[in-house]
């Protein structure tokens, strides 16, 4: 069993742990994880409702709270597409449709699929990073509060409502005792659990299909590069031995042309069929990150309270890493597009070959024409002017906040 299939083994049963098993309807635990969300999100709507004007900063981290929350309901909602992406990870293209590697082509493969495998672990401690962030950093400011108060001595009695939750909502003032705190954090803690084995899937899974494309693009390119290689040898042969001979090379030319063409065919189907299992949550990440984003930077610079300010300007870091991550990928497929089509039209070498070489590779060349892109909903390009266009919007909002804190 190699690393790759132990990574989507991995991803399979961590879905399936968070309630939505491969090929089967969703169990108690998805929905009862949908249930919770939709509670804290009208619990925490309720809250922000009875808050008074001037509590600003409050309401803010409320609506960061609801973010959160939005984007965990769509986790389970696109369980379905999660496990195509599985699927597409799982699938050796270049064997399921009969294309012989070289040795050199089978080891970039396996090295390749190694780093496949070290995105996986790359995804698993990012999200492992965030839930503990969102889990010990509201614990670890009620401990620090809680010892503080009773090292100095203070009378100041600490009420419910000084001590944060992972996600704080409205609840009764009559439950306000030690009792709910310890259940809700208890509840909470399960739910993020949940939330971040969802995440781990989702953009692990995301990650990888789209570097398996890359990888796809990069084998393509080593398939055309052989043959090119071999064409000094080739005319050689030619001119020296026999018909039958010559008849041999050309079939195994043809051979060679066929196998381009087919996995070539096979990456933009795959391609296109990224774009449909990419843009539900790529959308809802880039929304997501550029609000969690601009919050960070907010209640870093406004918060009192050291250990959520230290918390959120680390939960900035991974953030940021993973919408890098997906845009820079998605940037080396558009590359390797632009290599590839490069690689025909210049280092293909067709003057010397036969009329139905030329007129086969002027059909691939065709078909190049249309660049391999990720376009969510057909609006933008993913690429690396994304990751800008986030990071800028964040700032965007994170002054807009600023100048309506200073009217109010």
């Amino acid at each position: 069993m190699t690393k790759l299939t132990d990574a989507t083994n991995k991803l399979r049963e961590v879905m399936s742990r968070c309630g939505s098993p491969e090929g089967r309807n969703r169990r108690f635990l998805a929905k009862f994880y949908v249930l919770l969300t939709m509670i804290f999100i009208l619990g925490t709507m309720i809250d922000i409702f009875r808050m008074g004007e001037d509590e600003f900063e409050e309401k803010i981290f409320r609506f960061k709270s609801i973010n959160i929350l939005i984007s965990g309901l769509t986790f389970p909602l696109v369980d379905r597409d999660t496990y195509r992406l599985i699927t597409m990870i799982d699938d050796r293209d270049s064997s399921d449709l009969g294309i012989k590697l070289s040795k050199a082509q089978k080891s970039f493969q396996t090295e390749m699929d190694s780093k496949l495998d070290k995105i996986n672990n790359q995804m698993y401690v990012v999200s492992v990073v965030i839930y503990t962030l969102l889990i010990f950093g509201p614990l670890l400011s009620a401990i620090i509060l809680i010892s503080t108060r009773f090292l100095s001595n203070a009378q100041v009695y600490i009420t419910f409502e000084d001590l944060s939750l992972p996600i704080n909502f409205w609840y009764p003032a009559e439950f306000e005792n030690s009792f709910t705190y310890i259940f809700l954090y208890a509840l909470q803690t399960f739910y993020m659990y949940h939330f971040s084995g969802y995440m781990y899937c989702t953009v692990a899974a995301g990650l990888m299909a789209l570097k398996k494309a890359i990888n796809e693009m990069k084998l393509l390119c080593l398939i055309v590069e052989d043959w090119d290689k071999e064409k000094i040898t080739e005319r050689k042969m030619e001119e020296t031995i026999n018909l039958k001979m010559e008849i041999n090379i050309a079939a195994d030319i043809r051979e060679r042309l066929i196998n381009v063409v087919k996995l070539h065919d096979s990456i933009c189907r795959k391609v296109s069929s990224l774009n449909s299992s990419l843009e539900k949550m790529y959308t809802v990440f880039n929304n997501t990150i550029c609000f969690q984003i601009c919050i960070c930077l907010y209640s870093s610079s406004k918060m009192d309270d050291l250990v959520l300010k230290i918390e959120h300007l680390m939960l900035m870091i991974p953030l940021s890493l993973i919408t890098f991550l997906y845009c820079s990928i998605a940037q080396n497929l558009l590359n390797e597009g632009e290599k590839f089509r490069e690689l025909l039209y210049w280092g293909s070498s067709f003057v010397d070959k036969p009329k139905w070489f030329r007129t086969s590779l002027l059909l691939i060349m065709t078909r190049t024409s249309k660049e391999l892109e990720i376009r969510p909903y057909g609006f933008y390009v993913l690429n690396l002017r994304t990751f800008s266009m986030v990071l800028n919007a964040a700032y965007s909002y994170f002054n807009m906040l600023n100048s309506l804190k200073s009217r109010i």
